[in-house]
């Protein structure tokens, strides 16, 4: 009998504390805005309103987040283990941004007490809503200068813009590592292809080279695991695509790979990785060639053939959505008649089709990039030195008007988004 009732004495405020917030957690401070390549802490208090003492707590900092939220919140540090009536504790919650977060997402940590047998979260005037900025990277042909501006995941507008590491030589474009730990840009004049660490804020460190001595290197693109570069590269003897091993320091290593080109401009690689796209400047068209795995052989590219139901004119840029069933090209003709195609994926072979101009205003369309969560797509257009950008529907098509989202650009040709 004695120890019935001892189990229904613990049961009876256990069961009471479920009718009314056993505890208070209060957002304190942090930033609710956070880069993809930056951190932040966020304090929380918590109080306890129980009128018992709280024993064994714990916190889970991502409670009700999934995928890359979740892993990209964690528990800091936490001086909550007992706590008495009307006593308060703090924690802090830690979130590191990366390339696959959400544009937003809401926080709302758990605190529980007693081996989880009693939880709590923070009411809704405490539940933060973290807005995570997605960052644009343009170079600047024409002044040798990368900006990083915000993007507006709204309307696609580009602002603020701010200058980020040196002056370049003639910087065609641009490359971010999955991590968003490192930039690559190439420097058309001078032959070489610098590496830039990322800050949290996104801007640069000192850049170094990460290669040098090659012949007016154009494009460069990185496979979706960051361990392979792609470069292609405007010799005195023929335009040519290399593939690069990188470092643990961002050097490269480069070598020849894929053949049957045509003045090949900029290259793609599928989110697979298992297929690249290489556009052809010289014969109109875009190669599809198979990415070879595993061994000696990892990363080489093989089986180009040109794909693609439209005659293209002088394709210059392209660029796939997220999920792979897209391809953006831009072109332009001699005489400079713009011209953007949206090509279908097929996911089994890798092909082009069902391709189908779109309507932009543009003089020189050139590079391309598509935000993480699909819903945009960027072009920088050299002629008339601004951004434009077209809204994306679910599939990847285009969803609408395709608008000027950024100006007062210096020849900008190549972009990058995080």
């Amino acid at each position: 009998m004695k120890k019935l009732l001892a189990i229904i004495i613990l049961w009876v405020p256990l069961a009471a504390f479920a009718l009314k917030p056993i505890m208070i957690i209060s957002f304190v401070s942090g930033n609710t805005s956070i880069d993809r390549s930056g951190t932040d802490l966020i304090e929380y208090r918590v109080t306890n309103n129980s009128g018992q003492t709280l024993q064994n707590m714990t916190v889970i900092a991502n409670a009700g987040l999934e995928g890359s939220a979740a892993s990209a919140v964690t528990l800091s540090s936490s001086n909550c283990g007992t706590l008495a009536p009307n006593a308060f504790c703090t924690f802090f919650v830690s979130i590191t941004g990366n390339e696959k977060l959400p544009n937003s997402f809401t926080l709302a940590p758990a605190v529980c007490a007693f081996n989880n047998q009693i939880c709590s979260r923070p009411d809704g005037s405490n539940r933060e809503d973290i807005t995570v900025i997605t960052q644009a990277y343009v170079t600047n042909t024409q002044t040798g200068i990368v900006d990083v501006c915000n993007v507006n995941t709204t309307n696609g507008n580009l602002t603020p813009c701010v200058t980020v590491g040196p002056t370049f030589f003639t910087p065609t474009s641009i490359a971010l590592n999955p991590s968003l730990t490192f930039a690559y840009v190439t420097n058309f004049a001078n032959g070489t292809v610098s590496v830039c660490p990322i800050k949290a804020d996104g801007t640069f460190n000192p850049c170094t080279d990460a290669l040098e001595d090659q012949e007016d290197p154009l494009f460069i693109a990185l496979n979706p695991a960051g361990t392979i570069a792609y470069l292609v590269t405007d010799s005195s003897n023929a335009t040519t695509v290399k593939k690069c091993g990188i470092g643990i320091d961002g050097i490269l290593t480069c070598s020849r790979t894929g053949e049957d080109f045509s003045g090949p401009s900029s290259i793609a690689i599928h989110p697979n990785g298992k297929f690249a796209y290489v556009t052809n400047a010289g014969s109109n068209s875009v190669s599809l060639c198979s990415v070879s795995s595993g061994g000696e052989s990892e990363g080489e590219l093989t089986d180009c053939a040109v794909t693609g139901d439209i005659a293209f004119t002088m394709p210059s840029g392209i660029a796939l959505n997220p999920s792979g069933t897209k391809a953006y090209i831009t072109e332009v003709s001699f005489i400079f008649e713009a011209g953007f195609i949206v090509c279908s994926v097929n996911s089994t072979t890798g092909a082009l089709s069902s391709c189908a101009p779109v309507d932009i205003e543009a003089s020189n369309p050139g590079g391309v990039a598509v935000m993480l969560d699909g819903s945009r797509v960027f072009l920088t257009d050299s002629g008339l030195d601004d951004v434009i950008s077209c809204p994306l529907n679910s599939d990847g098509g285009i969803d609408g008007v395709c608008t000027t989202v950024g100006i007062g650009f210096s020849g900008p040709m190549g972009i990058a988004l995080n």
